[in-house]
């Protein structure tokens, strides 16, 4: 499945207040996110921009070439607007604050929002604008389908685009183990798979606690969180509760199949040139339905995804 999204940049980016114009932050800001090629300015953002530069802008510490360099790639880049109603106001006025942005630039948000229209939208943002998140119980936030990204980190960003991609496969009823194969790179950016982690995919159980929508979960949370757990936490038990907070049941091998040579020879699995032993485990049910993964240099390498290796 094929999710268009629409990369937005907050206003709170790309127009400063009076009193933030000279303010080398705002600028240092915007320079991060102007590397980023896919973000694209609204109609109302650019009307914003242009007053900008109608008022010659002077930063002390930034040359006036580079001013003009900065502004440029925005003003190049201009969303085209899809069809559909207007943004939420009310709810979006309650939440949204600029900080080093200008007054109008809540105004210009929500005309941007409502140019683009209804589906999945990435907005790029500085998180200190806002205090709370859309309400989830009304059509007019959901139908916004506005998804906030708050760093210009290839990796963070990549984590935005995969969270819109994942929320639009758990509306499908038709979702297939297919549909997550296929968009693995995208839907995982954390995450390596074994050239053969998929081969033994349907011998997984017809349970819903082995469906695509239960392995779309698990990896998810794999993805997002896993890198950061082990980072933190250095015992298994630890890893294991904080993995279950997430709502994944996991555990390394036990002692009787480490010590068992044949059965842990099983868990070892080709990525590219190097072999990784996977002795991890994601338990989607009790006694079958396992994703064994391992985490090496911050990457989650996932062996295989299966019904049960031999013990």
């Amino acid at each position: 499945m094929s999710v268009e999204i629409v990369h937005l940049v907050d206003p709170e980016i790309v127009y400063p207040s009076d009193q933030n114009v000279g303010n080398l932050d705002f600028w240092k800001r915007m320079l991060d996110w102007s590397e980023r090629t896919d973000l694209k300015v609204g109609h109302e953002g650019l009307r914003a921009i242009s007053l900008l530069c109608a008022s010659g802008p002077e930063v002390p510490g930034l040359g006036y070439p580079d001013v003009w360099t900065i502004l440029g790639k925005f003003m190049s880049r201009v969303v085209e607007p899809r069809a559909g109603a207007k943004a939420c106001e009310g709810h979006l006025m309650e939440i949204y604050q600029p900080t080093l942005g200008h007054d109008d630039n809540p105004k210009i948000l929500l005309a941007d929002l409502s140019a683009v229209g209804p589906g999945p939208t990435l907005l790029a943002t500085d998180e200190r604008c806002w205090t709370g998140e859309v309400d989830a119980d009304c059509q007019s936030c959901v139908d916004m389908g506005l998804h906030k990204v708050f760093s210009s980190d290839s990796k963070e960003y990549a984590l935005g685009v995969a969270k819109i991609k994942r929320s639009e496969l758990e509306l499908l009823k038709s979702l297939t183990f297919a549909d997550i194969e296929t968009g693995q790179r995208d839907l995982f950016p954390n995450i390596k798979f074994a050239k053969d982690a998929w081969n033994r995919i349907a011998s997984l159980g017809s349970s819903p606690d082995s469906s695509p929508q239960a392995v779309l979960q698990r990896l998810s949370a794999l993805n997002d969180s896993a890198v950061q757990i082990w980072s933190t936490l250095s015992t298994n038990i630890a890893r294991q509760r904080a993995l279950a907070s997430l709502g994944v049941a996991a555990s390394p091998e036990s002692p009787n199949t480490r010590r068992n040579k044949k059965a842990i020879t099983k868990r070892d699995f080709k990525f590219d040139s190097e072999t990784i032993r996977c002795e991890w485990h994601v338990k989607l049910e009790p006694t079958t339905g396992r994703i064994h993964f391992e985490i090496v240099d911050g990457i989650v390498h996932v062996g295989t995804i299966c019904d049960h290796l031999p013990v």
